[in-house]
């Protein structure tokens, strides 16, 4: 029989981050949790939805960079008249207030 709900042991296997880490991300909102009594249980269902959206977002917004970045690095190839491209760095979550 497969598990409808997550613990956060299982959560923060899965994201390969440690447990308080998911528990602050289920705190803030970035993930579904609910809290029930001392600790959390995570819909396996709503937490998939959520990494999904999470996937999406994360991809359209390395998208809008690269192409803010395409036009960016071809004037500075002009510029410089050689073809290096500018290091990014990666994206992130978004932090808890």
């Amino acid at each position: 029989m497969t598990s409808t709900t997550y613990t956060i042991d299982q959560v923060a296997n899965i994201l390969e981050c440690e447990p308080e880490t998911a528990v602050e991300r289920i705190m803030c909102g970035d993930l579904p949790g609910l809290k029930i009594g001392r600790g959390w249980i995570i819909p396996v269902a709503a937490f998939t939805q959520r990494l999904n959206e999470l996937a999406l977002e994360q991809a359209e917004t390395r998208r809008k960079q690269r192409v803010a970045l395409t036009g960016a690095t071809k004037v500075i190839q002009k510029a410089q008249g050689k073809g290096r491209r500018i290091a990014r760095a990666p994206p992130s979550l978004p932090s808890c207030p």
